[in-house]
């Protein structure tokens, strides 16, 4: 006997036929915010494209300047090699005061210093030197500045200037460690330091130098009546078993 059924109807009520009113009201205030703020959101869009450009813009101008310091640094540095000496003042001069506030500006101070020993404007040369010394941020460039300071110190006849910046020069990590530690011998030396001198030159050559810097600190022991210490003979490979 087939079932009956009895179809179900359903009343919709006052509240679910609100509820459709409800959801265009929302899509409707979603649209006038979108449209309210739409203007806004295009210029903060703009400012945004502004600012990407202009940071861009700045990036490339900083890298234009760096390569254009970078090719004056080299052409200062090659009429400085070529003992062009007033092309290269003018050329570092040029490029401290440009570059005042970067490492390239400090760079080219130092090498003004460099310059002037080398043109035998002392006074200036201390003065340049002196300066990286203090405010140089590379130690090997620091130590540089602080060994052509010692050579202006004894060119001026300040030995004890130059005892000072070749020991500051010596304790700095870096090429020019060795050349300093010399240096600081020979001044001890003409300072009267007679015993002084000898241990220093003794240590030096203890560190195993290269053979030119230990044929100078024999000399400078030969002119003060010592005696170079023997070198370490070398030692023999071990025999295979």
């Amino acid at each position: 006997m087939p079932s009956s059924s009895k179809t179900q109807r359903h009343h919709i009520s006052r509240k679910e036929l609100k509820q459709p009113d409800e959801f265009m009201v929302f899509a409707s205030e979603v649209q006038d915010f979108v449209a309210r703020h739409i203007q806004k959101v295009a210029l903060g869009a703009a400012v945004l494209a502004v600012l990407a450009a202009s940071g861009f813009a700045v990036y490339h101008y900083q890298q234009v300047r760096t390569a254009r310091a970078a090719q004056l640094f080299y052409a200062g540095f090659h009429a400085l090699d070529g003992k062009q000496y007033s092309q290269a003042e003018a050329i570092f001069s040029q490029l401290a005061a440009q570059r005042s506030h970067s490492e390239i500006g400090r760079l080219a101070n130092l090498y003004l210093g460099l310059t002037y020993l080398k043109a035998g404007k002392l006074a200036q040369a201390r003065d340049k030197l002196v300066n990286y010394a203090d405010q140089g941020t590379i130690s090997s460039f620091r130590q540089l500045a602080l060994l052509n300071l010692g050579v202006v110190y004894e060119q001026m006849g300040n030995l004890s200037g130059a005892q000072q910046a070749y020991s500051a020069a010596a304790n700095l990590s870096g090429p020019a460690a060795v050349d300093a530690r010399l240096a600081q011998a020979r001044v001890l030396a003409a300072q009267g330091k007679r015993q002084a001198a000898i241990g220093a030159y003794d240590a030096f050559l203890a560190s195993s130098p290269e053979p030119s810097q230990r044929q100078q600190a024999v000399a400078g022991l030969a002119q003060l009546g010592a005696q170079a210490p023997a070198p370490f003979p070398p030692q023999p490979f071990p025999s295979a078993p």
